[in-house]
């Protein structure tokens, strides 16, 4: 059901034996110096939902057999996914800087179609938009030419469109405004002309995904101009330029003022913070890691008496597992697993990190410390200690804003107090304008008390001791220790 050969050196075409592999569900072939062009027997793979030939040296045209896949023509009529752990995960590599995304089993794996950094030519064929049940599809970094079919407004599941870097011309279909789910769009480095969709989803995607195309205009890049009924990038008249150079001394002059604010609330927070003054509530999200790495590094483990490292600290074990890195597995056990682990003091560990939802992780956690607490053998690693730690609920916070405001996460908007969510929900309740938070769609007076409340538990997920103050879905983080015995 999963055939991955990701990173594999491989040379030569894409094997005709592959057709043979009737349940293949995910195939991996990215990161290697496949050539030749994508074979037109793909499309009678039935099972197939999830193809990367990503990094590849491939060429020719996009066959339009692709577009045959029964598991990405629609869900009911695929195969049922691999439902089993399929044990130590399979790590999957978007870039080489990046570290590999897990996936443990085949169901994990979102409905994809991966091509980019080939040397793929030809047009996309329509018949694409018969892929209702795709939600990733990566063309970028090839040599594709043509416009963009209209078709794709017909992909309703799609949550990742890249055609960057490519030699598409014409204009961005208006119908691609129907993507509600679209999360990830980017045209960037083709040669597209005409206005940019405004509807959807469009309106928060950030400038970056359409540079590169000069004749492309629009709120987010340039504005466009009226010219014999249709919309062009304008040349700046006498009076136009006059207003653009206006406009430019305005923008220099905020940016002048915004950098003066930002300077001000840092040496504010300075302050307060060297006068022992309790936190801002308005931080920003990218502060996060470093508020559970204070965490973290105050977080003590539960060590037995005979233990060697009496101050070890969770901190210590992400540190000595280079976060859990995927390079430190040595194993993988019934509940989850094994890391190799350099503890400070030169001594090596074997960690277990358990996995699974919460309330089943207590169960397999106190089993896994009674069993472990009571085995006493030679080829056994000893237990030396235990940690349950429960690093935190922001994202179920920034879901419940999202469900109470009908916002984004972060949005393009203008003006000096645009903020992402979390932000600006914080700014209103300190204004006393809760009302004003709440989507109008479900707010009801009658209702006021419950949706103030459920503000109130969202909120809750941003702050210091959210974890232990909420009962709602939590991560969380167990782990066992355990130095080596006498099997190495």
């Amino acid at each position: 059901m999963v055939l991955a050969f990701g990173n594999c050196a491989l040379k030569g075409h894409i094997p005709v034996w592959l057709l043979r592999c009737r349940k293949l569900e995910v195939l991996d072939l990215s990161w290697n110096r496949l050539g030749g062009s994508i074979p037109s027997w793909i499309g009678q793979m039935e099972s197939l939902f999830y193809l990367d030939f990503s990094n590849n040296s491939l060429t020719g045209e996009i066959p339009t057999s692709l577009t045959d896949l029964k598991s990405l023509i629609s869900a009911n009529s695929s195969s049922p996914h691999l439902t089993a752990s399929a044990g130590i995960p399979l790590y999957v590599k978007r870039n080489q800087s990046a570290s590999g995304l897990p996936y443990k089993q085949a169901s994990s794996f979102p409905p994809s179609i991966l091509l980019s950094n080939n040397r793929i030519n030809g047009t996309i064929p329509p018949e694409v938009g018969r892929l209702k049940d795709l939600h990733v599809l990566d063309l970028s970094r090839n040599n594709i030419t043509g416009t963009i079919p209209n078709s794709f407004s017909q992909m309703e599941n799609l949550e990742i469109l890249d055609f960057s870097s490519n030699n598409l011309y014409g204009s961005i279909p208006s119908s691609l405004e129907k993507l509600t789910f679209l999360s990830k769009f980017s045209v960037a480095n083709n040669h597209l002309r005409g206005q940019i969709p405004t509807g959807g989803q469009f309106y928060s995607f950030p400038s970056s995904s359409f540079e590169g195309n000069p004749g492309l205009c629009g709120v987010i890049i340039s504005p466009c101009n009226a010219i014999n009924g249709t919309q062009k990038p304008g040349i700046p008249s006498g009076s136009e330029s006059r207003f653009r150079r206006i406009n430019i001394l305005s923008i220099i002059i905020t940016m002048g003022v915004g950098f003066a604010l930002v300077i001000a609330i840092v040496l504010h927070k300075m302050s307060r913070r060297n006068l022992g003054g309790p936190s801002d509530d308005l931080e920003e999200e990218g502060s996060l890691p470093h508020r559970l790495s204070e965490a973290l590094r105050s977080s003590k483990l539960v060590l037995f008496q005979n233990s060697d490292c009496k101050d070890l600290t969770v901190a210590d074990l992400l540190k000595s597992t280079n976060n859990f890195n995927q390079e430190n597995i040595i194993g993988c056990g019934g509940f989850g697993l094994v890391y190799k682990a350099n503890l400070p003091n030169d001594r090596k560990a074997a960690i277990k990190r358990l996995s699974g939802d919460c309330g089943q992780m207590e169960r397999e956690f106190q089993a896994e410390v009674e069993a472990l607490s009571r085995a006493q053998h030679k080829n056994l690693v000893p237990l030396q200690g235990y940690c349950r730690h429960e690093g935190d609920v922001y994202s179920f916070g920034v879901v419940l804003l999202e469900l109470l405001t009908g916002r984004r996460p972060v949005e393009v908007c203008k003006g000096k107090n645009c903020r992402d969510l979390v932000s600006w929900a914080f700014q209103m309740r300190s204004e006393k304008r809760e009302a004003e938070i709440i989507d109008s769609a479900i707010w009801d007076k009658d209702n006021q008390k419950q949706l103030f409340e459920m503000l109130e538990i969202a909120c809750r997920c941003f702050g210091p001791g959210s974890t232990a103050e909420t009962p709602y879905r939590r991560s969380c983080f167990v782990a066992c220790i355990g130095f080596q015995g006498a099997r190495q």
